[in-house]
């Protein structure tokens, strides 16, 4: 458990799956969770809607640039994407309403390369 966490945090802990090793407590309501590193740069945004993830999620590397988006739909993963670095669009997952993976398209330098529909 990082020890830069408020001891609150740590008494009500509730992982968020996504977040690697920060903790939030989600609440029962809506709200919306963004995390910080200890520069000032916006590492995560994510919304949530009782208990459950909504909309887009979105992570973000040291340099400000996209890192991931993922967008949810009645709690289900409904698109996946990925950037480099640099900016350019590294992949795209799609899914179904379920959640079930059905293709993902994979790109150099933004340009579509190749599709995938096997996991």
């Amino acid at each position: 458990m990082p020890d830069y966490l408020p001891e609150w945090m740590i008494l009500n802990k509730v992982l968020v799956e996504d977040a690697k090793d920060h903790v939030y407590e989600i609440p029962d309501d809506t709200c919306e969770i963004n995390h910080w590193d200890r520069k000032g740069g916006l590492v995560y945004s994510g919304k949530y809607e009782n208990g459950v993830e909504i909309g887009d999620h979105k992570y973000w590397y040291d340099n400000g640039i996209l890192s991931l988006k993922i967008k949810y739909k009645n709690g289900k993963i409904n698109l996946k994407e990925n950037w480099a670095l640099d900016g350019s669009l590294k992949e795209k997952e799609y899914y179904d309403q379920k959640g079930k993976f059905q293709k993902r398209e994979l790109f150099e330098k933004g340009k579509l390369v190749k599709t995938e529909v096997e996991e």
